[in-house]
């Protein structure tokens, strides 16, 4: 039983660090999860199975009953009408705890506010922004679950791609509302309606008071925060405003918007339409690090430990990182012949 236990725990185990230290050990009625970070996590096995049953029930019992909640603080209403069935209410305001921060070419930054908009923060931040007219380019930076705004991929990431783009801007979001327990993924899964919403009102006000500037947006969101990224353009669209021009799906989440993972989310049925997808762009694109689908080397993941899927799992932003701070396309090999025929041998 236990392998199957912590593969369930392992497949939500998104943000730990891949350990140097001994991965797990087991006992008949305990799972413990050693890490070389703050955690030392021990649950027993009765915790974990209780909690699956109590997911499943309470899943099929909130997909058949209409509910709804205001986060009077975006002016918006979430239902759990179809396709967001499986996915959920969304929490509202501080138990989120959106923090969304500009970063200027000539080192400034500012703080957005996404609550009750327009707002002086916000219209003083992107007042600043037009003022910067090289600025062409906005790249949106989100993080996945059990992270936070201070991860430091996100700010690696927000140093190189205006090194590399003086012409760039960055917004990180950081979001979680203090979410660190790893039963509570359900709910994090659900904020991403929270974070993705919040970021729509931020970019329609961004229109409004840099109007006459079409800046390129791209959304680069880890594992959570790519379905963030998804639905964010899901209500570009949705809604006939300019959609995104790219996304990056950095081995986004499966548990709750995929149904190809393991007990018990594969029994949820989950939404096509409820997650990142090839529509919500101009251009989408997806590494996956963590599957069958080996977009980068063979199963483990070069860098990872063979069976700590959040140590596969974090490689994806590793992998993306690297493109950016070494920008340079090199070819592997050189092939000859029409470049629009994919060899069947390489």
């Amino acid at each position: 039983m236990f392998p199957s236990v912590l593969s369930i725990f392992l497949n939500i185990l998104f943000a730990l660090p891949c350990p140097t230290s001994p991965l797990y050990s087991s006992s008949n009625d305990e799972i413990r999860i050693f890490t070389n970070g703050p955690f030392h996590i021990q649950y027993p096995e009765l915790e974990i199975l209780q909690h699956q049953a109590f997911f499943l029930e309470s899943l099929e019992h909130s997909k058949d009953t209409k509910m709804s909640i205001t986060c009077s603080e975006l002016g918006v209403t979430f239902t759990n009408d179809p396709p967001f069935d499986v996915l959920g209410l969304p929490e509202c305001g501080n138990r989120v705890s959106p923090i969304l921060h500009l970063y200027l070419p000539g080192g400034f930054d500012c703080e957005l506010d996404a609550f009750n908009l327009p707002n002086r923060k916000t219209r003083l931040c992107f007042e600043t922004l037009n003022e910067k007219i090289s600025v062409k380019k906005i790249v949106i930076l989100i993080h996945g679950f059990l992270k936070s705004f201070k991860d430091p991929w996100l700010h690696e990431y927000q140093a190189n791609i205006m090194k590399l783009d003086p012409g760039t801007a960055v917004i990180i979001v950081g979001w979680g509302g203090g979410i660190f327990d790893l039963f509570k993924y359900w709910q994090s899964a659900a904020n991403t309606r929270y974070v993705s919403t919040a970021m729509y009102e931020i970019i329609k006000e961004l229109r409004r008071i840099v109007y006459s500037r079409d800046f390129y947006i791209h959304c680069i969101g880890h594992s959570l925060g790519g379905h963030a990224c998804g639905l964010l353009g899901k209500l570009l669209v949705e809604n006939n405003v300019k959609p995104l021009n790219r996304i990056s799906g950095l081995d986004p989440a499966g548990p709750l918007f995929c149904n190809d993972v393991p007990y018990p989310f594969d029994r949820v049925n989950a939404r096509k339409e409820a997650r990142l997808g090839p529509e919500y762009a101009d251009f989408v694109d997806v590494i996956h690090t963590d599957g069958h689908a080996r977009y980068f080397g063979y199963i483990p993941q070069y860098g990872t430990l063979e069976r700590l899927v959040s140590c596969s799992h974090a490689r994806a932003h590793e992998i993306y990182g690297s493109s950016i701070d070494d920008a340079v396309c090199e070819a592997s090999r050189i092939c000859k012949g029409d470049p629009h025929v994919i060899p069947k041998k390489m």
